[in-house]
């Protein structure tokens, strides 16, 4: 592999002490590289678990692929604090996927890169993507299709 997708880290607490040695791991087969470590309420350290801690105003100042948000609780003010910082919203991504059986994150990069949409007849393909931490594209969002329907719909996607 080439150079090693780099991160952040946003958040201390369950779910960021769960998923450290999955991240050393990483680490370690050279697939990643975390430049830093932010939450709202930083303790008074400069490392922490061997990473750079630092406050969440010098992210821009950082080097960095992606924001890994390690908090499920607050995920939706985390990433509403991240883009009020100036950050895309396809830039943060939330660690539920480092859970995913078999998770690589060269596969998932491509994922992400394909702009995928799932065309799915109930809310499946939301429910995946928000797994994922994929903008959801289904034209389907919110909409319940019988089977019958989305497969006299399918046939007619292109021509849309």
């Amino acid at each position: 592999m080439g150079n090693p997708y780099k991160r952040i880290l946003w958040g201390l607490g369950k779910e960021y002490n769960s998923h450290v040695m999955c991240l050393k791991h990483q680490e370690s087969l050279n697939e990643i590289r975390i430049n830093a470590v932010t939450a709202n309420e930083i303790p008074h350290y400069s490392r922490i678990d061997g990473w750079p801690l630092i406050e969440k105003e010098k992210i821009k100042r950082t080097a960095f692929d992606y924001i890994l948000v390690m908090n499920e609780a607050y995920q939706d003010e985390i990433v509403t604090d991240i883009m009020k910082l100036g950050i895309e919203r396809k830039r943060i991504l939330p660690c539920r996927i480092l859970d995913i059986p078999y998770f690589t994150w060269s596969r998932y990069i491509r994922l992400l890169e394909s702009e995928i949409s799932i065309l799915s007849n109930n809310c499946w393909g939301g429910i995946v993507c928000r797994t994922l931490g994929m903008e959801c594209r289904s034209p389907f969002k919110n909409l319940a299709l019988s089977a019958k329907d989305l497969l006299k719909f399918i046939p007619r996607i292109g021509t849309l």
